[in-house]
């Protein structure tokens, strides 16, 4: 499955303030929790593709999703304090993948 989260709204969160040093704050925390993501997506046999400036995708196992999206809710909102997190998921179908595959050898 694809697993992909996005930090709602990432402008309107970093730059709340217009205290210099909140802004840089903002923008620390939500890099953080993309590092945070990228290495918890790692260690559970996941391929992450990109996990950058509030926004992630990764191929994760079907079985995994609930736990998996559980799991980086809860890290998001530990450390990022009134962010909003948007997460997406989407089931590979084998016959979509198969018509990808012809396209691409035409």
């Amino acid at each position: 499955m694809f697993f992909s989260y996005d930090v709602d709204s990432i402008k309107n969160y970093v730059f709340s303030s217009s205290e210099f040093k909140a802004i840089i704050g903002a923008s620390k925390l939500v890099s953080d929790f993309d590092v945070i993501a990228n290495n918890f997506l790692e260690n559970e046999n996941s391929y992450v593709i990109h996990a950058v400036g509030g926004t992630g995708l990764a191929i994760v196992l079907s079985e995994e999703l609930h736990r998996i999206e559980q799991e980086l809710i809860k890290a998001f909102e530990e450390n990022v304090p009134g962010g909003f997190f948007n997460y997406f998921f989407c089931r590979f179908l084998s016959f979509g993948i198969n018509l990808w595959t012809k396209k691409k050898k035409n």
